[in-house]
């Protein structure tokens, strides 16, 4: 995969970002995230592989997907895979092992302690810059 990809007018786009680099200072913005490569044994060898192309769209896939999503779809795929699935889809996906356990555990209590109108459970993340005064 090229990292960036040459436009008419000399300016660099990224190809996951439909803002040109130069209007970022050539840098992407810290929200973006990239597309994990994948580290299984089949993508790392020379040539083509049919899991290739698969591996790099769930991967693409996964980009555009929130924190608990991500850990939810991948939790899925490893369930299917079966006793490896968890080893396997963090080679593949980046993820790690307990996360992908995490996901697999909330999906069996069907997601019974996450909100729904929020990625972050209430209280979580970072605290507000300025105080609100009541």
């Amino acid at each position: 995969m090229t990292p960036c990809l040459e436009m008419e007018e000399g300016t660099l786009r990224h190809p996951l970002v439909g803002t040109p680099s130069s209007a970022m200072g050539g840098q992407l913005a810290m929200s973006e995230r990239q597309v994990h490569e994948c580290e299984c044994p089949h993508c790392q060898q020379a040539g083509e592989h049919p899991d290739k192309a698969r591996h790099h769209r769930m991967n693409l896939f996964l980009s555009r997907l929130d924190e608990q999503q991500r850990r939810w779809y991948v939790a899925l795929e490893a369930e299917r895979l079966g006793t490896e699935g968890d080893r396997r889809l963090a080679q593949i996906t980046g993820l790690d092992e307990r996360t992908i356990r995490r996901g697999r555990e909330e999906l069996l209590a069907e997601l019974a302690d996450r909100p729904t109108d929020r990625v972050r459970q209430a209280g979580a993340g970072r605290p507000p810059v300025e105080k609100k005064i009541h």
